[in-house]
């Protein structure tokens, strides 16, 4: 059987693939639902304690494999009101199987329908945050337009583009809900408010970027597009000439001649070599000027790292998981982390928020999913689809995803795995990199261990991590360990 839109039915879905594998392992940990009057998120019933990570996995899925946001554009067919009925088939398909309570459908439902999914750009729908004088704290998809303040009464703040839900929008002390708790602030940075937050690298008029860059759109510094332009003199005409003619004389053939093309004979010992014309290679890593690079092989685009202090500073060290206070596991910071870490790893562990009032303990840093949440909003290169790249782990423990990592180690580097131990990596990801340099001028590879994405298998509280100092993929054995980490789309 097939939905309308053409895709699986939840049921049938759940019961494939790498959701089959979480479904018998037991992965999704999902709790029977109780007699009773019950609530979602909130109350004393044990299974109240799962669910932030049931629907931080739900939607997760849903994203990544069931109904992405970007196949719906507000054209026939993508609208808003198709994406909800998208999600309603897989929501329900997942109450059945027992891996979302009952009670959070309707809460999983509710927050599909506060997206920018399925409104066309032309629209300009965002995620607004409102706060009321006495404290009340919402979220609506609005137009821009509408999305102001009314002095004495309200505030409204419209969140970064690339924020699609409400729900991540405003939920700033992620505890998966709107309300009370949260600040009435964005919990993405709001590009254009004249304002440079903590996720902002420059915001205009507030627009710090070092010497020859400029302020993007997406409120990230970059350098500018250069498109020539001609100037013209002083009684020049506007108009464009007519192109010259061709130097080909057309012939026109005489009455009766043959039409026949002569056949040229060589004179004995003429050469018969036929000039050679010389290509140009096109090199494999192209710098595209805006902090990323390009591989034309693999048709990878890559962050650039730099010194600059920022998202992309080459020091900056993450957990790939926190842990939870109480002791109850692995977590991620926040709801938005915890959605793209489910969507991209289809619910691997450490990817589940704390239950309240536990906090996720990430050791005075924080995890490379929450940091790719602020690379998202932040707009790398005018991108918002950036995620981690999956390593094909070792030839004796495969994880079934494609080796991404393992493209941009390059063994045959210079000194690569030999003291003291320069960057294993091509020229392009190892170039001027010098204390201060931006991502415009320079390129750089800490030669240590870099996240993937994939989960070690034999010991799903690992990772697969490439050591770009000896030029070999390791099974990191704990996620809560310190590693690097570079982003690709």
């Amino acid at each position: 059987m097939t939905t309308t839109s053409g895709r699986r039915p939840a049921r049938s879905f759940v019961r494939n693939g790498a959701l089959a594998i979480m479904i018998t392992t037991g992965v999704w940990g999902a709790s029977p639902a109780r007699a009773g009057k019950l609530t979602c998120l909130t109350g004393t019933d044990p299974s109240v304690a799962n669910d932030a990570y049931q629907i931080a996995l739900t939607r997760g899925v849903i994203q990544f494999f069931g109904c992405p946001c970007s196949d719906f554009d507000g054209s026939p067919g993508k609208t808003s009101a198709d994406y909800v009925k998208c999600v309603k088939q897989y929501v329900d398909g997942f109450v059945h199987d027992g891996q979302l309570r009952s009670q959070c459908k309707s809460t999983v439902l509710k927050e599909s329908k506060a997206t920018t999914c399925g409104w066309s750009q032309s629209q300009d729908k965002v995620t607004c945050v409102k706060k009321t004088a006495g404290g009340k704290v919402s979220c609506a998809i609005k137009p821009r337009s509408l999305c102001a303040d009314k002095p004495g009464k309200f505030t409204q703040l419209a969140c970064a583009p690339v924020t699609e839900a409400c729900v991540d929008a405003a939920d700033t002390n992620g505890d998966g809900r709107i309300g009370s708790g949260d600040s009435g602030a964005c919990a993405a940075a709001v590009c254009g408010n004249g304002v440079r937050e903590f996720l902002d690298q420059c915001d205009p008029p507030d627009a710090p970027c070092a010497a020859g860059n400029v302020c993007t759109q997406s409120c990230y510094c970059a350098a500018p597009t250069k498109t020539p332009t001609a100037t013209l003199r002083p009684g020049q005409p506007t108009n464009t000439p007519a192109p010259p003619p061709s130097d080909t004389p057309t012939r026109t053939p005489i009455p009766g001649a043959p039409t026949s093309t002569p056949t040229r004979t060589l004179v004995p010992g003429a050469p018969t070599n036929t000039p050679t014309r010389t290509f140009t290679p096109v090199p494999r890593f192209v710098d595209n000027g805006d902090g990323t690079i390009t591989d034309n092989q693999t048709g990878l685009m890559w962050e650039k790292k730099d010194q600059s202090g920022g998202l992309d500073d080459v020091n900056n060290y993450y957990l790939w998981a926190g842990d939870c206070s109480d002791g109850s596991g692995l977590c991620q910071p926040d709801g938005f982390a915890a959605s793209l870490c489910a969507s991209q790893t289809g619910g691997a562990l450490g990817c589940l928020p704390c239950a309240s009032p536990a906090t996720c303990n990430a050791h005075g840093y924080t995890t490379i999913w929450h940091w790719l949440g602020q690379l998202r909003v932040a707009g790398l290169g005018g991108h918002s689809d950036w995620r981690l790249p999956t390593s094909a782990g070792w030839s004796g423990y495969p994880t079934g995803q494609a080796a991404e990592l393992e493209t941009i180690l390059d063994t045959s580097a210079p000194g690569c795995g030999s003291p003291p131990y320069p960057p294993c990596v091509p020229a392009a990801f190892n170039m001027s990199c010098t204390p201060g340099c931006s991502v415009t001028g320079c390129s750089c590879t800490v030669p240590f261990y870099y996240w993937s994405a994939s989960s070690v298998s034999a010991g799903p509280d690992g990772a697969w991590v490439v050591h770009f100092g000896t030029g070999y993929v390791h099974d990191f054995n704990g996620k809560t360990d310190f590693g690097y980490v570079r982003a690709v789309r």
